[in-house]
């Protein structure tokens, strides 16, 4: 990828008014621009698909309203994520804060999707991912609980 490409990329992704961050099981949720005091991405290679990539890294933090934005029990009828039919539950985060607690219980993150409005994706970033089938082993959560951030840093050690 050469460097206009990728300013261009840059470009595209500072107009994001979301970003969707996939799990492994296909759940999802969505989070406001504006909750991201930081989004940086590694080296990026395009994959077959016109608007998809791989990354080497990820390393994001949310900025959080309150502690308790982080209590997410994926066994209550409540709170679940799944994609099927009838599901009536809303992956926003602007509607359902708790649902962040989701990056907390599962290290699953797969991929990113970026977006200009509801459900509008125009871009796809891919992170690493180990050997595990479940969970990704590269991913690393911190709170802090001092400055109210969630902390999401993901790169493989191994390749480094």
């Amino acid at each position: 990828m050469n460097l206009n490409d990728l300013l261009s990329i840059t470009e595209e992704i500072k107009q994001s008014e979301s970003i969707e961050l996939v799990f492994e099981n296909c759940e999802s949720i969505s989070i406001p621009i504006s909750w991201f005091n930081k989004l940086k991405l590694g080296n990026m290679e395009q994959q077959d698909e016109k608007d998809s990539y791989i990354t080497d890294s990820l390393d994001m933090t949310i900025q959080l309203s309150s502690l308790d934005e982080l209590t997410y029990s994926p066994s209550d009828p409540h709170e679940v994520l799944g994609m099927f039919i009838g599901n009536e539950t809303c992956n926003d985060v602007g509607e359902r804060p708790n649902i962040l607690g989701r990056i907390i219980n599962y290290h699953d993150i797969v991929v990113l999707y970026f977006a200009y409005g509801k459900g509008n994706r125009f871009r796809s970033v891919y992170v690493p991912w180990g050997d595990d089938q479940y969970n990704n082993e590269y991913m690393k959560v911190d709170i802090d609980e001092e400055k109210m951030t969630l902390n999401v840093f993901i790169k493989d050690d191994k390749n480094v």
